[in-house]
């Protein structure tokens, strides 16, 4: 029978081509074009995980990283923008980064548009020839 307003917990948190084994917080996708922020090819396999702690992402010595943002292609269709994040705090903003758009515009933001738009870190990317 149906728990009617029952999470269902054996599903994946989200919608994407695969998990990678029985993880539900790792998975992939492959890229449709070029990355130039990846320095890969289209066809190469971004493989991400949505597991994030925002607040303890970025360090003293690690002000930068590769995240995704999903955004509507159209309506239903999902897409996946990959782009560097950088935190950039200063004196009055403590909670500062940048990220690029896809036109390559930087676009700055503070935490809690930080925590809504970084769906996940990129951890590897893999091409297969």
């Amino acid at each position: 029978g149906e728990n009617k307003g029952m999470p269902n917990i054996d599903a994946p948190k989200y919608k994407f081509n695969e998990n990678l084994g029985d993880s539900r917080n790792i998975g992939y996708f492959i890229l449709k074009e070029d990355s130039h922020i990846l320095g890969v090819p289209k066809g190469a396999k971004v493989i991400f995980d949505v597991d994030l702690d925002h607040k303890y992402l970025f360090t003293w010595d690690k002000t930068e990283l590769i995240g995704i943002i999903r955004e509507y292609a159209t309506e239903d269709e999902l897409e996946f923008h990959v782009t560097k994040f950088i935190y950039t705090p200063h004196s009055r903003r403590i909670q500062n980064y940048i990220y690029f758009d896809r036109k390559g515009k930087p676009v700055i933001i503070g935490q809690s548009e930080f925590e809504e738009i970084l769906f996940a870190e990129v951890k590897k990317v893999i091409i297969e020839y």
